[in-house]
């Protein structure tokens, strides 16, 4: 009976996440699981030549050639990537006092978005992140780590605007943006775009990024539940509060979670909310670049705008004891969007005027 219960439960799980499958990609999605099951001896010597021949690099292994998936759209990475993530949040979440009373289980997303979603039950939870959230943050942290690196370079730390934009120019970061903003215009995703370089050693900060907005998107879909369980008669929305209120409080308590576990497991980038911020001005970067190359997409306006988001960051650290380098990162960050911005504008100018020459 238990047995026959699981495959429904998973039946039902597979329906779920064929309705996150955007239009046009299912043959994307089949294509890159039939890469998987054919490349796991390649996958796994690639990731031995990073790690070395050690025991979590075989453990890894293992895993890799064990792994089925318990529907047709789970895939390795995101459940080896989120799983430890949602197990870190949940954990924090409980020394601040906030439960859950159903069990939450993690479920690939095969969307394409850079959001994670939630289906909430009395029988249990459950969470799908997958390769459209892992995709965008991996790429986006590339850009914004490439630029600070770079102002690194020679030994001594400029971050004026003269400094960026010379990194900007000297690394073709400008044209990187471009191809990513459009992109995104044409898929609402970065899945599948391809390999774009980063400066040697990069990799360590790039993870450190990475994973810190991966928490961040994690806890605020993990605090959706919380708002379920406590308001389940009006879908999660507190009394007195807006659909756009509610994401911002989601926000808000994954900002703390994210800035509790940086101090846990001493990531800069999740203590100081770097990481948050960066999604949110990559997310604006794109999406200001879709409308402009796609005028008459649909816009949903039943979340907070990404710039909206970004000063609900900058509230939440002016509200707070937080140290002054914490708002110097904010500022920042900030100006490095700003004039990655510029450069894209004036590219998608010069294509627009070549266009209708």
């Amino acid at each position: 009976m238990k047995e026959s219960g699981n495959s429904e439960l998973l039946r039902y799980i597979e329906y779920q996440q064929g309705g996150l499958v955007s239009n046009g990609s299912e043959s994307f999605i089949t294509n890159e699981r039939d890469w998987f099951i054919n490349s796991r001896s390649k996958i796994k010597k690639s990731l031995q030549e990073q790690l070395g021949r050690n025991e979590s690099s075989r453990l890894l292994a293992t895993k890799i050639d064990d792994f089925k998936g318990s529907t047709k759209f789970e895939s390795f990475f995101p459940m080896e990537l989120f799983t430890p993530i949602l197990d870190d949040v949940a954990e924090i979440y409980k020394k601040i006092d906030i439960s859950l009373s159903a069990q939450v289980t993690l479920f690939t997303s095969p969307s394409m978005s850079p959001g994670a979603c939630t289906l909430p039950s009395v029988h249990g939870h459950t969470i799908f992140a997958g390769e459209g959230t892992m995709s965008f943050c991996n790429y986006w942290s590339k850009i914004f780590v490439s630029i600070v690196l770079g102002c690194a370079s020679t030994g001594k730390v400029d971050f004026s605007d003269n400094s960026i934009n010379n990194v900007i120019a000297d690394h073709d970061i400008g044209l990187k943006v471009f191809r990513l903003a459009a992109y995104y215009s044409q898929r609402g995703s970065l899945r599948g775009f391809g390999k774009l370089d980063e400066p040697k050693g990069a990799h360590i900060e790039r993870a450190s990024m990475v994973q810190a907005m991966e928490v961040f998107i994690i806890a605020h879909e993990y605090y959706h539940l919380y708002l379920e369980e406590q308001y389940p008669s009006n879908n999660g929305v507190p009394p007195d509060t807006t659909e756009k209120e509610m994401e911002l409080m989601c926000d808000s308590f994954a900002l703390a979670v994210t800035t509790m576990f940086g101090l846990k497991h001493e990531n800069i980038n999740a203590t100081n909310l770097i990481s948050p911020l960066v999604f949110f001005l990559s997310l604006d970067l794109c999406e200001s670049a879709r409308l402009k190359l796609k005028p008459n997409a649909e816009h949903d306006d039943s979340h907070p705008s990404p710039m909206e988001r970004v000063e609900n960051i900058n509230k939440f650290i002016q509200s707070d004891d937080f140290p002054d380098y914490m708002k110097d990162s904010f500022e920042l960050f900030v100006r490095i969007s700003e004039l990655l911005r510029k450069r894209l504008d004036t590219l998608m100018e010069a294509i627009s005027d070549k266009k209708y020459a």
